[in-house]
């Protein structure tokens, strides 16, 4: 969780960009995985690696002995009352779902969507701003985990703990992750001085989402801001 691994990320190198569009089965994936091999033995060093949460992600449902997406809503999306987040698959429309768009000659055109099956545990569950905030403000009120383990994620080594990245804003800290899968793009960020939670959700970028965030919480702290 800490991505000291050594696994080597499958979303880039070797991995064939044509596959992402296929599904894949786990046996699939974990023979991707061991044919990638490592990057450097564990804890040697920090490196992002996408095919550590897809690992977990297994690991989740051999000790439920369920799906991850059964999982993920038994664990967490009932308890804390989430109706629109969930474990996503293949996107429709009709069920408010978007679609992720990149702007080509003044025009959005419609990415083909990554397979959900490869983005299970790094990139697949689905939510809106207001979900996202649940989510953390229940983590970080120790609602969801032990008080031991929500140490472990705030506890950071080489900028990184279990789960979370640490965000400074002036005189501030935070935690938080962002992420991206296509053209989506995600930023969260927890204050535990303020008590507060903001969350960046996009499906289509034309400026940079951290100007759109410095915006936001110049805001709320009253500090002099510039529109991007």
């Amino acid at each position: 969780m800490n991505h000291r691994s050594g696994l080597f990320n499958f979303t880039e190198g070797e991995y064939d960009p044509e596959d992402r569009i296929q599904p894949a089965s786990r046996q699939k994936l974990l023979e991707i995985f061991i044919k990638n091999g490592t990057n450097f033995s564990p804890d040697e060093k920090f490196k992002y690696s996408n095919t550590n949460y897809l690992l977990l992600s297994f690991i989740i449902e051999d000790i439920d002995e369920k799906s991850y997406a059964t999982s993920f809503k038994d664990r967490l999306a009932t308890p804390l009352g989430l109706t629109n987040t969930y474990n996503g698959e293949e996107i429709i429309t009709t069920n408010n779902e978007a679609y992720s768009y990149q702007l080509e000659s003044e025009n959005w055109v419609a990415l083909v969507e990554t397979h959900y099956t490869i983005l299970q545990g790094t990139g697949s569950l689905v939510s809106t701003p207001k979900g996202v905030n649940v989510f953390y403000n229940a983590l970080f009120d120790g609602r969801l985990v032990s008080e031991s383990s929500l140490n472990k994620m705030t506890t950071m080594n080489d900028g990184y703990g279990f789960g979370l990245f640490t965000i400074p804003f002036y005189n501030r800290s935070g935690f938080g992750h962002d992420g991206r899968v296509d053209v989506y793009q995600s930023l969260s960020i927890y204050f535990p001085s303020d008590d507060v939670t903001l969350t960046y959700l996009s499906n289509g970028v034309n400026m940079v989402p951290n100007d759109i965030v410095i915006v936001a919480l110049s805001i709320y702290l009253g500090l002099d801001y510039e529109l991007p």
